[in-house]
């Protein structure tokens, strides 16, 4: 079974990232050429199309191409399973009554601030009947985000939770020191020592027993 990855860039601010096309490309280098990218033809800052073009990304636009003629041509060529990464609602009810015809598993990732405050009982719900019979994963980007969900609307079975990424240090120059917070005092970095560093708008209203668990 041959599957390739098809990537929605469809987020709310419209148009294609500078954070997909970079995965996108990346992931072609590093695994084959089985990554394609789904988009409206518009991008997010100039020269990013271009850049998926010279890095040899294919890509779909679905307002030039029907959707279903898009995915029948995947299909067509080889592809007997598409996992399909959805970034919006919209792209997900796009491309979800068709899931079953072409063998589609799809993603979502959620984000706690998109809908509502905190995913309230309501949102969460209503994400999960509207959307709900077209997702095989809910991807989360905190353990927090996960829960509070989860609490309103039961997907814990096939939900994930995938930290953001940390940008590479290349070519930064490093600082020799640091502040201890606890010290109020300027420190030098020790050889063979490993650092961690959390930052976080602290509240009255945010827990951070998981991240406490974690680092102990």
């Amino acid at each position: 079974m041959k599957t390739c990855i098809l990537f929605e860039s469809g987020n709310r601010w419209g148009g294609v990232t500078f954070l997909l096309s970079r995965l996108a490309v990346e992931l072609s280098a590093e695994m084959g050429d089985d990554f394609f990218v789904l988009h409206d033809g518009t991008q997010k800052d100039e020269g990013l199309i271009d850049y998926l073009n010279e890095n040899n990304i294919k890509q779909f636009n679905y307002v030039q191409e029907p959707i279903e003629e898009i995915l029948k041509h995947i299909y067509e060529s080889g592809y007997d399973k598409i996992i399909f990464h959805a970034e919006s609602w919209g792209g997900l009810l796009r491309v979800g009554p068709f899931k079953k015809k072409y063998n589609i598993k799809i993603i979502i990732g959620v984000n706690s601030y998109m809908n509502g405050f905190w995913y309230r009982g309501l949102v969460a719900k209503y994400i999960k009947f509207r959307y709900g019979k077209y997702v095989d994963s809910w991807v989360f980007f905190a353990h927090g985000t996960k829960n509070r969900f989860c609490r309103y609307a039961d997907v814990s079975d096939k939900s994930w939770v995938i930290p953001w990424g940390i940008e590479p240090v290349s070519g930064i120059n490093k600082s020799k020191s640091y502040v201890d917070i606890y010290k109020n005092e300027e420190e030098p970095y020790k050889d063979g020592e490993k650092y961690i560093f959390y930052a976080a708008n602290f509240s009255k209203n945010k827990s951070h027993k998981e991240l406490v668990d974690l680092l102990c």
